[in-house]
């Protein structure tokens, strides 16, 4: 039976497990990413190469290629990386005195991410969908490592207190309500026209999201 980390772990957690990688390497990952999909929302998929990806991003082609295996794979990290952000730019001593579940955790760590950044980005991803297919396997790739690392720190903050089935039936659930609106299958940003709308309609979303995780799905009244 796998020991459940102690909650004094959490620290360690924040600055070497993120995704097992070093600062320096996830540096050149975000630089790279971050450039690729800066060329992809202003060029379209058809504009740019991997070429003009390195050169953007200051770094080589076989640099490129220790990372990520096509343009469409680079441009999808970006998801993992605002995700990596978000767990890294949590108040570990609150993680650490953390009395709720996971559910409350998971709601609270989604919340705290949402901002205007975070919302023109989803934006943008989804119209890159839209417009480019091939796109789609590599972004439902990365639900594999971010659900997996959210796990941890569900895990690390929650404790032995969670069920493991249902901690990971709700951290897929809330990955699937990520692809739902990437993919247009729900628009939060409907009826919206300013920054501070669109914020607002992803925090609604999602507290919608977590009443039901909550309460069912069966009919609303």
């Amino acid at each position: 039976m796998q020991q459940t980390p102690a909650r004094g772990d959490l620290t360690r957690f924040g600055t070497e497990a993120v995704g097992g990688r070093d600062e320096k390497r996830r540096a050149t990952s975000r630089g790279l990413a971050d450039a690729a999909f800066r060329l992809a929302t202003e060029k379209g998929f058809d504009g740019f190469v991997v070429e003009d990806v390195t050169a953007l991003a200051g770094y080589s082609r076989r640099t490129f290629a220790n990372h990520y295996s096509c343009k469409e794979d680079a441009v999808a990290s970006v998801l993992l990386n605002k995700a990596g952000a978000a767990v890294d730019a949590s108040d570990l001593s609150m993680l650490a005195s953390f009395e709720g579940t996971d559910i409350d955790l998971l709601e609270l760590l989604l919340l705290s991410a949402v901002d205007t950044q975070l919302v023109d980005y989803m934006i943008s991803l989804r119209h890159l969908l839209r417009t480019h297919e091939p796109l789609l396997p590599y972004v439902l790739a990365v639900g594999v490592p971010m659900t997996e690392r959210v796990g941890d720190v569900i895990g690390l903050a929650v404790g032995p207190s969670r069920d493991d089935l249902t901690t990971s039936l709700l951290i897929h659930s809330t990955w699937g309500a990520v692809i739902a609106v990437l993919r247009g299958v729900y628009d939060p940003w409907a009826e919206t026209t300013t920054d501070d709308e669109r914020v607002d309609a992803l925090r609604a979303y999602w507290a919608t999201t977590f009443e039901r995780f909550r309460t069912g799905f069966g009919p609303v009244a």
